[in-house]
């Protein structure tokens, strides 16, 4: 039985009402460029089912470094969109619907607290985009040394579930000088203190499809995983072993 056979829109409507506010779309793209920072862009789609003045977000290095002093994460954009993922303009003078509270640089990532200017009332919707930047290299690119000493010997990208969703995406794109030779799906409980090996969620993965493989139309790779009802506490990623194309 698969799970959209098991009804969860129900138990997403009955989490989302008990929980104030829910995903109906979550789309997480990860662009690497040929040093090996990342772009990571989040389009969202909030759905209210109370008033919510604020939400908070958080990007995390999960093999961070504890005592470096900043998050190596710079906060590049927040804007609203329209239902065709367009930003939408304001008009001068206007009041953006929405803006940022706070940023806050932690050890392993960056906290952005986000402000809605008007209070979102039970069944509104408001679509966003947030974009954030590394601003030091983050993926090893090609199979390296370094990689062979590292606790995980492959690279990945995820996202954590922390409010109830209909519909998760991941991508990953990757720059003109490297390919993944092996790539797959994962899901792990969620952590708090960064990634430590939790267990492998075996259940999960068998209700979930196998990444896709595509090239954009400037020759890139990209990765994509789509998900409907991922499961709150555990945290989804594409997983990959690098090769330089030379």
């Amino acid at each position: 039985m698969n799970r959209l056979q098991e009804a969860p829109e129900p138990v997403y409507q009955y989490l989302a009402r008990r929980f104030g506010v829910g995903h109906n779309s979550a789309s997480f793209t990860c662009e690497i460029d040929d040093k090996g920072h990342s772009i990571v862009s989040r389009r969202l789609e909030v759905e209210a089912f109370s008033e919510i003045e604020t939400l908070d977000s958080f990007l995390m290095f999960p093999e961070g470094n504890e005592d470096r002093e900043d998050s190596s994460l710079d906060f590049v954009q927040l804007s609203t969109l329209d239902k065709d993922w367009r930003i939408i303009e304001p008009e001068e003078g206007d009041t953006p619907l929405i803006k940022t509270k706070s940023i806050r640089p932690e050890s392993q990532g960056l906290l952005i607290e986000i402000d809605f200017t008007t209070t979102l009332r039970f069944g509104d919707y408001v679509r966003y985009l947030l974009i954030e930047k590394s601003t030091i290299p983050v993926f090893e690119l090609g199979h390296t040394q370094k990689q062979n000493e590292r606790p995980i010997n492959y690279e990945y990208f995820g996202w954590a579930i922390s409010r109830p969703t209909r519909q998760l995406q991941l991508k990953v794109i990757f720059p003109l000088i490297e390919e993944p030779i092996i790539f797959r799906k994962e899901v792990r409980r969620s952590t708090t203190s960064g990634f430590k090996s939790p267990p492998i969620q075996h259940a999960e993965l068998l209700y979930i499809p196998e990444p896709t493989y595509e090239k954009t139309r400037d020759g890139r790779i990209e990765l994509s995983l789509s998900i409907m009802y991922p499961v709150m506490g555990l945290t989804y990623m594409i997983k990959w072993q690098p090769r330089s194309v030379t």
